[in-house]
């Protein structure tokens, strides 16, 4: 394996500069650029030393490499290669143009309000976290599959991305547009589902309700098709729901009361129907309770201990 002369040079040169500050903005008041020449010398400040820094990593890592190359064997020639290649991949050649560019901005535009330096400032740091977002992805995925990014597989990456159609750009949004509707589809069954499930559990209380509701959010996968099952029977056959009093009701209040969205989303009408049902649940548990016990004929030698 040799190791190619190309890939040991820093392009640390920096694009042509531009006089276009943007269409939309007005031109700085004397008193706006000098109460902005601070913040944009801060701004500049930063750009310069990530990209300082971006320079500084790739030199000593390429001067080291070129140093101990011959010396090393052909496995850590490879490992050392995965690293090399990582400074040619496009999120890093994307992150680090991007840093040129900022810089080369700052330059050439120095007459600027504290708004407008604030506004390039804040984007740059957003701009830069996705970059970097992006690039460690990729550092991530060379550490975990041991696979070498090679020249042809960058070129062959370039090359798709140059010759991608209208039809590649819609095709990749739909498939971005389903998984964003899939998981927004999932969260309204899951609360809708954690929702049912409190309400079935009014007679519990409120911490149960609370780990309820998390429960049944969490795996609806479970407890979704039961739901979905009422659901299909209340349409088709009309049978009833089960009971719904709110999203997740904690709280009573008098039904003479106004409506208010907080009571509507977590209270419920403290009415003799629904205290009827809460009532029969709770008999219904202590008689399930006492039929386990006798199940297991031990409530007999609990009578006959305590009346010792």
């Amino acid at each position: 394996m040799s190791l190619n002369p190309a890939d040991m040079v820093v392009d640390d040169s920096l694009p042509k500069p531009s006089n276009i500050l943007g269409l939309l903005d007005k031109k700085a008041t004397d008193e706006e650029v000098t109460a902005g020449k601070p913040l944009r010398l801060a701004a500049r400040k930063k750009v310069a030393n990530t990209f300082d820094a971006m320079v500084t990593e790739q030199r000593s890592f390429k001067s080291g490499l070129e140093d101990k190359w011959e010396s090393l064997d052909d496995k850590e020639k490879s490992k050392e290669q995965k690293v090399l290649d990582i400074y040619k991949s496009l999120p890093y050649l994307d992150l680090f143009n991007y840093v040129k560019g900022e810089l080369v901005w700052w330059d050439n535009n120095i007459e600027l309000s504290p708004r407008q330096v604030n506004r390039r400032d804040i984007n740059y740091d957003e701009t830069l976290e996705k970059k970097q977002k992006a690039l460690n992805l990729l550092i991530t995925k060379v550490q975990n599959s041991g696979h070498e990014i090679s020249a042809e597989e960058e070129e062959k990456r370039r090359e798709k991305l140059r010759n991608a159609t209208i039809y590649d750009d819609i095709s990749d949004s739909f498939s971005k547009l389903g998984q964003i509707l899939f998981w927004l589809v999932y969260i309204i069954v899951g609360l809708r589902c954690a929702s049912f499930a409190v309400n079935e559990n009014l007679h519990k209380g409120v911490e149960y309700r609370i780990l309820i509701f998390i429960y049944t959010f969490l795996f609806v996968p479970v407890f979704g098709p039961y739901y979905l099952w009422k659901g299909i029977q209340n349409y088709i056959w009309n049978t009833p729901l089960p009971p719904y009093e709110g999203f997740f009701p904690l709280y009573p209040y008098d039904k003479s009361e106004p409506l208010t969205l907080n009571r509507r989303l977590y209270g419920y009408i403290d009415s003799p129907e629904l205290q009827a049902r809460i009532a029969t649940k709770l008999k219904e548990e202590l008689e399930a309770k006492d039929a386990a016990v006798l199940s297991k004929g031990l409530r007999q030698q609990i009578i006959a201990e305590h009346s010792v």
